[in-house]
């Protein structure tokens, strides 16, 4: 599956987009 990493505006990665759903990384 193609994960596409979601970053804030400080350029830190806070989730991942897996199969349309979103899923939190901490």
């Amino acid at each position: 599956f193609n994960r596409i990493p979601v970053v804030d505006d400080e350029g830190k990665l806070v989730g991942l987009i897996a199969r349309g759903d979103i899923i939190g990384v901490f």
